[in-house]
């Protein structure tokens, strides 16, 4: 085996070892953002109308351009969020304690 093969064969592997470390990052990037996505769409179905209403509403001012508007909305927003999971918590609690 020659110098020049053995450089070849080092620097063929070391790109296949790269190409799997890189493959292994996005298996589990998209793995991720799978998982996340989900909770995304849990937390969707437990906000209610009227938060994915004011949601709409800001990402519409947001995109208008409409800053005090935005603010405004988005301060209603998180108000209205924390209300609905505080119900969600407390339905998930009660459905517990009646199968307990």
């Amino acid at each position: 085996m020659t110098t020049k093969t053995i450089h070849a064969d080092f620097w063929e592997d070391a790109v296949v070892d790269n190409i799997d470390e890189e493959y292994d990052r996005l298996v589990q990037h998209l793995h991720d953002s799978a998982k996340s996505a989900e909770g995304l769409r849990v937390t969707k179905r437990q906000l209610s109308y009227e938060t994915l209403e004011l949601i709409r509403q800001r990402g519409a001012a947001r995109a208008a351009g409409n800053y005090q508007p935005t603010s405004e909305l988005a301060k209603h927003c998180r108000e209205a969020i924390k209300e609905d999971l505080k119900e969600r918590r407390a339905a998930v609690l009660a459905e517990a304690a009646e199968a307990g």
